[in-house]
């Protein structure tokens, strides 16, 4: 699986509905945050061995030491054509989780 390729399908599909946030954890399906509101994107579930890939394939060897010593890692990432975003990668129940937030190019007025 291609991460970087994965995660760039997936955030152009929540940043066309207006999405805040990507929710992956394994055996689980994709989620997605819209407002106060958590959907499922993609029924499809993420396996165990998926999600190591995933954050193998986006963790550098800091964020891996980083990862293994506190149990979590908090790191940006710019993606072609989407801008940056925001990225958490913790384990909950053995489990890997990655949470990303879409960071808008442009300031929104108030």
């Amino acid at each position: 699986m291609d991460a970087r390729q994965f995660l760039t399908d997936q955030l152009s599909k929540i940043a066309r509905m207006d999405a805040s946030d990507l929710y992956l954890k394994a055996n689980e399906p994709v989620r997605y945050r819209v407002a106060e509101n958590v959907k499922i994107l993609d029924s499809r579930v993420l396996t165990r061995e998926e999600m190591i890939e995933i954050v193998g394939q986006i963790t550098t060897e800091y964020h891996t030491k980083l990862l293994k010593e506190y149990g979590s890692v908090d790191f940006a990432l710019d993606l072609k054509n989407l801008g940056r975003i925001r990225l958490n990668i913790f384990s909950q129940r053995g489990d890997s989780c990655i949470v990303i937030r879409l960071v808008k190019n442009e300031i929104p007025p108030f």
